[in-house]
């Protein structure tokens, strides 16, 4: 009931429902990553599990070393980090989509992927504290407008949202991959020689 109330009265919900759902969309794109350090970078996989782990500790530190500032910032300059973050938002995915195309046709060996993942997470971190903010104004608005507090179920839906989304692009990518030609084998059979098991994963 509060799912349809918020989609179909709440202008501000559906433009955030909209926002979460394209951010599933583009995080559902991480399952491509070792379909591409296989098929297109011909990494090993020992060398594909040591970039997967290098992403992941990357990621993990980019977000640690900026949020915890922009954390602090934000608490002493909130209302003008909150008007200056939309603008910083936008930018700095004008920088991915530049850094996307700028990182594919420089090179499609592996590097290329890490660098493009890690400075993709440092131009998005941004836009979690906007997101956020986004969810915390929308709740404001609805206390004000129903005279009660549904911040909860309001970060519950936006929540769904996200998963339901991501787990429809994921299943949509991977379709499509397969229709472009995508056949992997199964190589569990060559677990226990690490040569043998590349020979059939990269053929």
């Amino acid at each position: 009931v509060c799912a349809k109330d918020l989609l179909g009265k709440s202008d501000s919900f559906q433009w955030l429902a909209l926002i979460y759902a394209t951010d599933a969309s583009r995080g559902a794109m991480v399952l491509i990553i070792t379909y591409y350090l296989t098929y297109t970078s011909r990494v090993s996989s020992d060398d594909r599990s040591k970039y997967i782990v290098f992403m992941l500790v990357g990621v993990l530190l980019i977000k640690v070393i900026m949020i915890i500032p922009m954390q602090s910032y934000a608490k002493r300059n909130g209302e003008k980090f909150a008007e200056y973050i939309q603008i910083i938002d936008v930018w700095c995915h004008v920088g991915i989509v530049i850094s996307t195309i700028a990182c594919f046709a420089w090179t499609r060996n592996a590097n290329g992927i890490l660098f493009h993942v890690l400075s993709r997470e440092v131009l998005k971190t941004p836009h979690l504290f906007w997101t956020i903010l986004s969810a915390t104004w929308i709740c404001d608005e609805d206390a004000i407008h129903k005279k009660e507090s549904r911040e909860g179920m309001i970060i519950g839906i936006a929540n769904m949202m996200y998963i339901l989304s991501y787990a429809v692009f994921a299943s949509l990518y991977l379709v499509i991959a397969g229709m472009l030609g995508l056949d992997v084998a199964d190589c569990s059979s060559f677990d226990d020689n690490a040569d043998l098991y590349d020979a059939c994963y990269l053929a």
